[in-house]
């Protein structure tokens, strides 16, 4: 009896695996630093051999553009417009920044120094730009005079995503929030997370340095290991309810 039990439990397991449609997606690349779907054209930071290339999927095709010889890791892109692409990359250099494409021209034009730019990301709700990079987070309404958010500090910020009014960054191993639209932050209890990212119904979820699971900060998580890092599986119910507040 435990054997058949056995049996139909791989059975099930290896028909659950088949119920999966997987196709590959996206440029062959040696990596993928990053990606914005959200977006017409479909675009992507790519490093192929010793190239670093922003590739775009237009009319079917992927075609690969660079901002001048190896080119540098792109780490962001946003839509400005339906004619401009902003493109953040850098490697500690001092062309480090933020990049307009043109996509009728396929030029490159300066718009801002940013030195190793982790992010460049639009938010709907208060029509800002937001760059982290190295030394904080910055803002524009413009996306052309760009100013540093001093409240959350000057260490590197590598996350910042939002839900309504209610905004979350890190910088450094600070956790900082808002609950008006980004006017504002307050730094929260909580610590050592980024990759913040919420759901649709508000649920915040984030990444945590550590191997196990946690009761950290008074938060249980149940995480899921991945690499040297875990990905929270349960809302991070303490800093969601401060957002809210």
């Amino acid at each position: 009896m435990l054997k058949i039990h056995v049996f139909l439990a791989i059975s099930i397991f290896c028909l659950g695996l088949n119920a999966f449609d997987i196709s590959q997606f996206g440029p062959e690349a040696m990596h993928i630093h990053c990606a914005n779907l959200n977006q017409e054209p479909s675009a992507f930071g790519v490093r192929s051999l010793d190239q670093e290339l922003l590739v775009l999927l237009e009319n079917g095709e992927y075609n690969q553009y660079q901002y001048y010889a190896q080119g540098l890791p792109i780490s962001g892109i946003c839509q400005l417009d339906t004619n401009t692409l902003m493109v953040a990359m850098g490697a500690g250099s001092y062309s480090d920044g933020v990049y307009n494409f043109d996509l009728t021209t396929h030029q490159w034009t300066h718009n801002e120094w940013f030195m190793r730019p982790n992010f460049i990301k639009h938010c709907p709700s208060n029509g800002k730009y937001y760059v982290g990079e190295r030394d904080g987070l910055y803002h524009s309404s413009d996306a052309v005079n760009w100013y540093r958010i001093t409240a959350v500090g000057m260490n590197n910020c590598n996350s910042v995503d939002w839900f309504g009014q209610h905004l979350v960054c890190n910088n450094g191993n600070l956790v900082y929030i808002s609950s008006d639209g980004g006017a504002t932050w307050q730094q929260s209890s909580m610590s050592l997370l980024s990759g913040f990212r919420f759901t649709d119904s508000g649920m915040l979820y984030g990444i945590i340095a550590t191997e196990s699971d946690s009761d950290a900060f008074g938060v249980h998580m149940i995480l899921e290991p991945h690499g040297n890092r875990c990905f929270t599986a349960a809302i991070l119910r303490q800093l969601a309810q401060t957002l809210m507040i």
